[in-house]
């Protein structure tokens, strides 16, 4: 790892005489994606970007991205990462983190419009050659992927503010190919120097294997099933937890490094790999799917509730069940015995109760040092869903607490659309009628374009991204699935469940958007709905069809765009957003979108993760 030239710092001292509103001294931190471990993707400490008294935004400034010896800028899919008040460079400033698909790290000033960069670090060296963790293997780095995001640091890191010195830890991948990689590190950054704090860890693990899963060793009652790094992409958030004292948990998840894998390879699996923080090996290891059909290796089948043979890819025993979540962290919940839980969702893979977990959400005790997990709950239609590519991957999982009964509960999707409310206490299992959720929800009410999946079967109802906020009395849900129209949900305490209603605003040059749907946040001063936004960064309705995953989807124009929430409808009646304001009407400036990439509104600012543009940032003032 080298660590790039400081260059051009410039430090404002004074706000503009028009400045609008000031931003506050003591602004919320931004440490984790989807602002909190509950994966609400809700600011509801904003005092600047208010819908009462609304002004839209114009760009600012642009953080760039450009590695060295190259002229372009580096895709950013991870959440810019929000901190206050840190000691660097001789003063005390607020900065943002990002991170690239070229494996670079950036810390910039998060409030000068004169771009002032405190410091960078590459995890690869000057010849462009992969140095992940510090010793180079001699492999250039390849042009961008199109299908699927060329390796690097993919997704968003995590920061701990309370360690000392504070901590950003993320994970760098390596390459041979456009989408596979070799070698996967962890790194643990000095947050105000970028220097790295420990060696860092390349990462690696193995489970117990038997009835010969797909890239097995062994033989017999000592089978193994190692991680297969060439076979996998780190794409879901990482998450830090504390587990008590200064002792903390870093888990890493992930999922199949291309869609050409999903159906011609039989080595990848869905992990998740633990960290306690600052070692430089892993004390928790869990494949999802690493139990195989004896005697039946090069086409191992799992069988579905009715004990049928399942022969298609997607429903493979002992392959599959990749961790990805649209790019979204895991969630932590905490018992009422003290015991914290971690939750994660697999998507296509074999399921067979208590051996393969394709198409699952599955909870883990942060004490356990691997699989199987401590709870899950599997859709009974399971093996359906899988075979249509419309499982359980996608969506991740959301915590909310209904403020009328102070109980918390679980939110996830499918692919259909089709949400499940679950208890983080007792997911529910494996049952005839998925008896064992909370409630069963149609997430995504209307179909407003077309898209097609495999098997023939849409997915147009797509859920990569909910958001959640709450008025203090009522809760909702907002869903923007890929060629569809914003969905609205409202919380019923009496069913236990969730009841949607579709949008009734449209803008016919952009929507319904394209995949894979709008990448949401709300911001808001506390629960006051008057002031309560609704954000979103998507691309065109024109964007990629799934049934061509070829298509260079990143080279669709990327657009920002504001809500007004109004008044809640009744449950399950239509409604209207109010727009207060999209983009391309107000800006010029054009930029090439990132799919699944989420903004980060804090403090009166945007800060808008680009494909070709780095980190534009747009503010009022």
């Amino acid at each position: 790892m080298r660590a790039a030239a400081v260059t051009g710092v410039i430090v404002l001292t004074a706000w503009p005489a028009t400045c609008a509103c000031p931003p506050t001294t003591t602004p919320p931190n931004v440490t984790t994606a989807q602002y909190n471990i509950d994966r609400t993707g809700a600011n509801t400490s904003e005092t600047c970007f208010t819908a009462a008294s609304w002004t839209a935004p114009s760009i600012q400034t642009q953080f760039t991205t450009v590695p060295s010896g190259s002229t372009s800028n580096s895709p950013v899919y991870g959440q810019p990462l929000y901190v206050y008040g840190v000691s660097i460079s001789g003063g005390t400033h607020n900065i943002v983190i990002i991170v690239t698909l070229d494996d670079y790290v950036y810390a910039y000033d998060a409030d000068s419009y004169t771009p002032t960069l405190y410091w960078s670090v590459a995890l690869i060296n000057s010849s462009s050659s992969c140095d992940c963790g510090g010793t180079s293997s001699g492999q250039t780095i390849p042009s961008p992927a199109t299908s699927v995001p060329r390796a690097g640091i993919l997704p968003t890191p995590v920061i701990n503010t309370g360690a000392s010195p504070r901590t950003v830890t993320l994970v760098g991948g390596c390459q041979i190919t456009s989408t596979l990689a070799d070698q996967w590190y962890l790194h643990s950054l000095n947050l105000a120097t970028g220097a790295d704090l420990i060696t860092p860890v390349q990462i690696s693990a193995s489970v117990s294997a038997a009835d010969n899963p797909a890239g097995f060793s062994g033989s017999g009652s000592s089978e193994t099933l190692p991680f297969g790094p060439n076979f996998q992409l780190q794409r879901p958030a990482l998450l830090q937890v504390a587990t008590g004292g200064s002792s903390s948990e870093i888990y890493v998840g992930f999922g199949v490094a291309s869609v050409g894998e999903l159906v011609t390879s039989n080595f990848y699996h869905g992990w998740l790999i633990g960290f306690a923080a600052g070692s430089t090996s892993a004390n928790f290891e869990f494949a999802s799917t690493p139990i195989g059909a004896s005697g039946n290796s090069s086409s191992p089948a799992c069988t579905n509730s009715s004990g049928t043979v399942q022969t298609d890819p997607h429903n493979l025993c002992g392959r599959g069940g990749g961790i990805w979540q649209s790019g979204k962290g895991f969630t932590v919940y905490t018992t009422s015995s003290g015991t914290k839980r971690v939750f994660a969702c697999t998507g296509n893979g074999g399921f067979q109760s208590s051996l393969n977990w394709g198409s699952s959400c599955l909870a883990f005790a942060t004490t356990a040092t691997g699989g199987p997990p401590t709870d899950s709950f599997t859709p009974y239609s399971a093996t359906t869903l899988n075979y249509y590519d419309q499982d359980m991957g996608t969506s991740g999982t959301l915590l909310f607490t209904d403020p009328s009964s102070g109980t918390t509960y679980m939110v996830t999707f499918d692919k259909t659309g089709e949400g499940y409310v679950l208890n983080p206490a007792n997911l529910g299992g494996y049952n005839s009628g998925d008896t064992g959720a909370v409630g069963e929800f149609a997430g995504s009410t209307t179909n407003g374009g077309t898209c097609d999946g495999g098997g023939g079967s849409s997915h147009c109802d797509w859920v990569a991204h909910q958001v959640y906020w709450s008025d203090g009395t009522n809760n909702y849900l907002f869903l923007w699935p890929w060629a569809e129209d914003i969905d609205w949900c409202y919380w019923s305490s009496s069913s236990t469940n969730f009841v949607c209603a579709p949008s009734a605003t449209k803008t016919s040059d952009v929507f319904p958007v394209g995949f894979p749907g709008g990448s949401m946040t709300i911001t808001s001063n506390g629960t006051s709905q008057t002031s309560a936004i609704l954000w979103a960064s998507f691309l065109p309705k024109t964007a990629v069809s799934y049934t061509d995953p070829g298509t260079d989807y990143t080279s669709y124009r990327g657009y920002l765009i504001a809500y007004q929430l109004q008044t809640a409808p009744a449950p399950g009646t239509s409604f209207s957003l109010e727009p207060l304001w999209l983009s391309s009407n107000t800006i010029t400036q054009t930029w090439t979108g990132s799919p699944f990439a989420m903004p980060t509104v804090v403090n009166g600012r945007v800060y808008l993760p680009t494909y070709d543009s780095g980190v534009l940032v747009l503010a009022t003032f």
